[in-house]
């Protein structure tokens, strides 16, 4: 029997990308390949096709930092819908 993995994708319109304009970037982090690789493949139907991959899970804790830059746009632009886009 095959043990599940943890794929973690994290992002703020998690399920509705399109609802902001653009190509917005979902992070990804885990300690399993076939787990990120499935996550990898789910994300599509959600509307995401930029995936950067942080690296193991460890990572995932690491991308909660966003926090205080979202609280800082939140108090400045109001309950808008935005995203973010890393640009490589």
């Amino acid at each position: 029997m095959k043990r599940a993995g943890v794929g973690h994708a994290a992002h703020s319109v998690m399920v509705a990308p399109e609802s902001v304009p653009g190509n917005s970037t979902v992070f990804l982090s885990g300690n399993h390949d076939y787990a990120k690789a499935t996550v990898t493949a789910l994300l599509p139907s959600f509307g995401w096709s930029d995936v950067f991959e942080l690296g193991d899970r460890s990572s995932a804790r690491r991308t909660e930092m966003i926090m205080p830059i979202w609280m800082r746009m939140f108090a400045k632009l109001g309950p808008v819908p935005y995203n973010f886009k890393i640009v490589r």
